[in-house]
């Protein structure tokens, strides 16, 4: 987002405002200047968005990472005994990964990963042939609340994953719209405001060096100090007057 031209249309806003009674009689310009305020206050609408904060929540999907890498490890490394044991190859073969390969997953990867691991405990633990839950994974040591903790963060790390999507998402979103409303208000000074001014040259020349300086986002140069009648500056009088006492 170009905060160098926002901020000089700040200026220029500010200029117009404080000098609307010498110029507002000029209907056209009146209405180009609506619009410039009309965009003005979408882009400031639209601030929040801009500058939320989306660092919370990436730091928290860090965390959570970490949590389900380390919940996750443990399950696979019994479960692969558990495959061994059972002579289910196609599981064990699944289980075959360390810490190193998992902390270098893809956020996606990692949470298929997770989600598959989770769905084979499930099917193992609640399927036999009397149609009752089965303890073999539990004489492993993986408990059933190992297993339900570590789904329970499969869903933490998506949802964080899908609401920090939608927040950058947001953000872009009100970063490009704030970037198109800058460049309307732009040809609208360029083409339109900016040659009106010059009606102002000789009949308000304090507006329209005023205006100048707002365009170019720099501040207006303090007023010289007044002179006496003698040509002397009046701070310069003052100063005499007191070295003479």
């Amino acid at each position: 987002m170009d905060t160098q031209k926002l901020a000089m249309q700040q200026k220029v806003m500010e200029c117009m405002e404080e000098n609307m009674k010498g110029w507002s009689h000029i209907l056209e310009m009146q209405k180009d200047y609506d619009r410039f305020v009309k965009n003005m206050k979408k882009i400031q609408e639209l601030q929040p968005a801009v500058h939320n904060d989306t660092e919370p929540i990436a730091v928290n999907i860090k965390n959570t990472r970490e949590k389900l890498i380390a919940q996750l490890l443990p399950v696979l490394k019994v479960l692969s005994v558990y495959a061994h044991d059972k002579k289910m190859k196609k599981l064990e073969q699944k289980t075959k990964t360390d810490r190193k390969a998992l902390n270098k997953l893809s956020a996606g990867k990692l949470e298929k990963e997770a989600l598959t691991i989770w769905k084979a405990i499930n099917k193992h633990q609640n399927t036999n042939v009397e149609e009752k839950k089965s303890t073999e994974p539990e004489k492993y040591g993986l408990s059933q609340k190992m297993i339900d903790s570590l789904y329970e963060t499969i869903v933490q790390y998506k949802n964080l994953r899908q609401n920090y999507k939608e927040e950058r998402k947001a953000q872009k979103k009100a970063i490009e719209s704030t970037q198109d409303l800058i460049r309307a208000n732009n040809k609208l000074l360029k083409n339109r405001i900016d040659k009106f001014i010059f009606l102002f040259e000789q009949s308000q020349p304090d507006f329209f060096n005023a205006y100048a300086m707002a365009r170019k986002n720099k501040p207006m140069p303090a007023k010289p100090p007044k002179k006496s009648s003698n040509g002397q500056t009046k701070n310069k009088q003052t100063k005499k007057t007191t070295d003479k006492k």
